[in-house]
């Protein structure tokens, strides 16, 4: 099979970055040569402006619209495991007993909240929260994450959380992002404003 080689198209996307037409690896590398060395010069002659990276208390505010998101997931989640645990399989309640997840339904709630995190960031860079106060996640070549760099930054994100938020805390000290952003080699942009 040979594959014809096309030429490439570079766009300039709001902020300051160029990234290819097309943000398929295989198509990057499938341009001529001098075309795919222009495309990567600009991308990497663009200075990295600090400014975009999106400040803490933006984070904090998307965190929380997302939380309500997450609470429906969970709440959906729970209503089925509960209706396939007590109606569809039988199990029976036993007098003032409540229904109560098994211990293997709590990893799979945490699974699909990982995946409703890592889907958003995989797909658009953004989840409801982000997208209400304009922020995008992306790697630091300005794509959209990878599924083993969403899974890295749900995980870390969450350890960072739970270990009374010092993965967040960080950026007081650290100005281009979180402890999970470096750890997942990402950053929190925010985007400019749609003209109307």
């Amino acid at each position: 099979m040979v594959f014809k080689r096309r030429p490439c198209k570079a766009i300039k996307l709001n902020w300051p970055l160029y990234i290819p037409f097309n943000t398929d690896l295989w198509d990057l590398l499938n341009c001529e040569k001098p075309q795919r060395e222009q495309i990567m010069n600009k991308a990497s002659s663009l200075p990295f402006n600090k400014s975009t990276i999106a400040p803490l208390w933006r984070k904090l505010a998307a965190m929380i619209y997302d939380g309500l998101v997450v609470c429906a997931i969970t709440m959906g989640y729970g209503f089925s495991v509960i209706g396939i645990k007590y109606g569809l399989l039988g199990f029976d309640l036993a007098e003032g007993e409540k229904a109560q997840l098994p211990e293997l339904a709590i990893l799979g709630l945490l699974a699909s909240i990982g995946l409703f995190y890592c889907f958003f960031w995989r797909r658009a860079g953004q989840t409801v929260g982000m997208r209400a106060w304009r922020l995008r996640v992306e790697n630091l070549s300005g794509l959209n994450l990878s599924w083993q760099q969403g899974m890295l930054r749900f995980i870390c994100a969450n350890l960072s959380f739970w270990l009374a938020g010092i993965g967040y805390w960080w950026q007081l000290a650290d100005k281009s992002g979180s402890l999970h952003d470096r750890l997942s080699q990402s950053r929190v942009v925010v985007l400019p404003k749609e003209k109307k």
